[in-house]
């Protein structure tokens, strides 16, 4: 199939599984693939989404593996025209509004939490396996991996702070739902650099029982008997048009994440200053001079190397004397030397 039957055109292939034709009028479901890496693919793909397309499908060589039926589909062509704006999920949304977490004690160590939530199938009349949450990279390039994110406040720009973990699928009947418990993993991608700040707003904001989320899923499935895996997305804001966020369930556990998080990401330790001087210790500044008094760097007796000193400009007085001035500048010599004040 594609935008014709050009090879220029070719968008991907429209499959049917285990054909059974009986007499009469035929009503058949076919799984239509686009391929996102063929130019004709992200081309047509881009178009669905901005205005009325023309699909062309037409038969190929080896397009089954009746002969009868091959030389008869072999030259097939039908378009059919897909409106801009299709609706993508025609019998439910495949996941609730309303998700719900549990913070164990041990994820202050391992950062891993509990969140559950019920799935349904959202596609047509065919069963849906669910095979991975978070879909192959190596697959799906340039997708960020599922995630859920939650905005301090609910206006606030949300933040990455679970990420799904490929530890459960499931199956699902047409028409039917499911409740899932899974585990996610507080997200070190997200958090990492983070400020703490963040952290305590969103757990005081979980105490009103409740706090807004954002959630990016993107599995891998494929439906009924076609082995052909595709990736959903199932953005939230995609979903649920309608809401700016979804809905996360808390309790008093959920302020063990502020734990977590301080063990995670231990505060930089403040580095002591000389009360007196200003100075960070333990670091010395051998070129500037208090402006006290005439600074003369120690001489070993024996050695001929110069002594590095500061001193005013002469006395006109016929008696020379040690003066000072407001900002006394010395240079370093080659090896720096300790100044001591006179």
């Amino acid at each position: 199939m594609g935008k014709d039957t050009t090879d220029a055109g070719f968008a991907g292939y429209s499959q049917i599984t285990d054909l059974i034709l009986v007499p009469g009028d035929n009503l058949i479901q076919a799984v239509a693939a686009i391929d996102n890496t063929l130019p004709g693919g992200s081309e047509l793909a881009t178009e669905l989404f901005y205005q009325n397309t023309t699909v062309t499908m037409y038969g190929f060589p080896g397009v089954s593996k009746n002969p009868a039926l091959a030389a008869g589909l072999q030259s097939l062509v039908t378009q059919t025209v897909i409106p801009a704006g299709l609706e993508t999920f025609q019998n439910a949304p495949p996941y609730s509004a309303t998700w719900k977490i549990k913070v164990p004690p041990t994820a202050v160590d391992d950062g891993m939490i509990e969140i559950t939530t019920t799935f349904s199938n959202p596609y047509f009349s065919l069963p849906l396996h669910m095979l991975l949450p978070v879909s192959d990279p190596a697959v799906y390039t340039g997708t960020d991996p599922s995630h859920i994110e939650v905005p301090m406040g609910n206006g606030g720009t949300p933040n990455r702070i679970f990420d799904f973990l490929n530890n459960f699928k499931f199956d699902l009947a047409p028409n039917s739902s499911t409740t899932i418990t899974m585990q996610l993993q507080l997200s070190t991608i997200g958090m990492n650099g983070t400020p703490r700040s963040y952290v305590e707003g969103v757990v005081e904001q979980s105490k009103s029982g409740t706090v807004p989320i954002y959630v990016m899923l993107l599995p891998e499935c494929t439906l009924g008997k076609d082995p052909r895996k595709f990736q959903g997305y199932w953005a939230s804001d995609t979903i649920y048009p309608d809401l700016t966020f979804l809905t996360l369930e808390t309790g008093p556990d959920f302020a063990l994440i502020l734990d977590w998080f301080d063990k995670k990401y231990p505060p930089m330790p403040l580095i002591a200053t000389n009360p007196v001087s200003g100075v960070t210790s333990p670091t010395v500044s051998p070129s500037v001079v208090s402006p006290t008094s005439t600074v003369t760097a120690p001489t070993d007796p024996s050695s001929t190397t110069p002594s590095t000193t500061a001193s005013a400009a002469p006395n006109p007085e016929p008696t020379p004397t040690t003066t000072t001035t407001t900002t006394t500048t010395v240079t370093p010599s080659p090896t720096p030397e300790v100044l001591n004040p006179v």
